[in-house]
């Protein structure tokens, strides 16, 4: 399942002023269990377009100057699935698509081609065969801890610690806002990145704060996007009312 569009192709659209979406690393087989905030194949549309700034006029006469922003277009489901907060998997589930399946990484795909290789390796030859040995008392299993777990805990302390320690210097770099969280910068991370380059990045502060840094653009990105469709379909939906009462007088 493939965009609609090339991204690459209005290289110009990419640049971070404009708070274009953007496509999703996993694509459709994107298992982020929250509402992920970049685009999947089927919800973005025919295109991409950019919207000048504009003064928007609120009900109580004050004036809001709305940035430059690039936006989908072409009846773009995205912005619908992000209004609702709905992960890819529960839209899917919405929409009576088929569930996505995570993507096997190259090192779990390596993993068990050699496991099923030496399952059905031959025995040595020259060399009898021993009598199996009796089968031993099953002991109780240990429970069991879901691999990478370590490296995510690790990962979401290292986040904590660095957004507490920068707390103060976020409002000047243009970083602060309330969808900024631990938790939500750890899960967007784990969602781009596999556990081994998880473990790298929290040895390596520089990458990890260059990564999150990323990762508050793309928050506010999203939420400056929906504000921009949000504002938008206010305005239509204004001129489409005001339309019916200009057609109603004249018919009277």
């Amino acid at each position: 399942m493939s965009y609609a569009f090339d991204w690459s192709a209005q290289a110009e659209l990419n640049d971070i002023k404009y708070n274009s979406p953007r496509p999703c690393n996993h694509g459709a087989h994107c298992v982020y269990t929250s509402c992920c905030a970049f685009v999947h194949p089927g919800e973005e549309g025919t295109g991409r377009k950019l919207f000048p700034a504009f003064i928007r006029k609120n009900d109580d006469g004050t004036q809001v100057w709305m940035k430059a922003a690039v936006r989908l277009i072409g009846g773009a489901s995205f912005y619908e699935r992000r209004r609702l907060r709905l992960s890819w998997p529960d839209w899917c589930f919405r929409q009576g698509m088929p569930a996505p399946v995570r993507r096997a990484a190259a090192s779990e795909r390596r993993e068990t081609l050699n496991l099923a290789s030496s399952a059905t390796e031959p025995a040595a030859t020259g060399a009898a065969a021993e009598p199996a040995a009796p089968a031993a008392p099953a002991e109780p299993a240990a429970p069991t801890q879901v691999p990478g777990d370590d490296v995510r805990t690790r990962l979401y302390n290292t986040i904590s610690m660095a957004l507490a320690y920068g707390k103060s210097m976020m409002p000047a770099a243009g970083m602060s806002h309330p969808g900024i969280t631990a938790a939500k910068l750890t899960g967007m991370i784990l969602h781009s990145y596999t556990i081994e380059e998880c473990e790298e990045l929290i040895a390596k502060p520089e990458d990890l704060a260059e990564m999150m840094m990323k990762a508050c653009a793309s928050i506010i990105a999203a939420h400056a996007a929906m504000a921009v469709a949000e504002e938008q379909q206010a305005q239509l939906e204004q001129q489409a009312q005001q339309a019916q009462q200009q057609a109603q007088q004249e018919a009277i």
